[in-house]
């Protein structure tokens, strides 16, 4: 092999491992967020991220078996322990400007590795869950869109049509 070339496998060995942490990552962040607001609606979209997450770790763990035919090196040295500070007068919606920084990441670091490996399968992966990761912003801003009309509607002065 020519020097500093990196095998393949190496690649997406390294692929694997960095994204089945980050999905670690994303499950205990959405849980914590879970557990400290106290929209009952939003907790529930938070839940229901942190199962999605949960399902993409499976299934790039279950790739990793069916790639090296072995258990995966889960180290929670490389999960990122970051605490979601929520102020309580901000809420949901600050949990919610979170969440979509947190997709948002999630989705264009799936589009960059499906397009550095040159595993076709392991890229076809990637892509799927970058759609699925883009799909959980859209329901993420979807939900915060859906705060700020309530907010909007109750702090409009109405009398002002009233009157003529």
């Amino acid at each position: 092999m020519p020097k500093g070339k990196i095998p393949k496998e190496k690649i997406i060995a390294d692929v694997l491992i960095f994204a089945v942490h980050k999905e670690e990552s994303a499950i205990r962040f959405y849980s914590r967020l879970a557990e400290q607001i106290q929209d009952a609606e939003a907790t529930l979209v938070f839940l229901n991220l942190a199962r999605d997450e949960g399902i993409h770790r499976q299934t790039l763990e279950q790739w990793w078996r069916n790639q090296f035919n072995k258990p995966f090196p889960f180290d929670i040295n490389m999960v990122d322990e970051r605490k979601a500070e929520i102020d309580s007068q901000a809420g949901a919606l600050a949990a919610l400007d979170l969440a979509l920084e947190a997709e948002e990441a999630s989705a264009k670091h799936y589009v960059a590795l499906a397009k550095l490996t040159k595993d076709k399968k392991l890229a076809k992966l990637c892509t799927r869950l970058a759609d699925e990761e883009w799909g959980h912003f859209e329901t993420i801003n979807a939900e915060k869109n859906a705060i700020i009309e309530s907010f909007y509607w109750f702090d409009v002065d109405h009398s002002a049509y009233l009157e003529d």
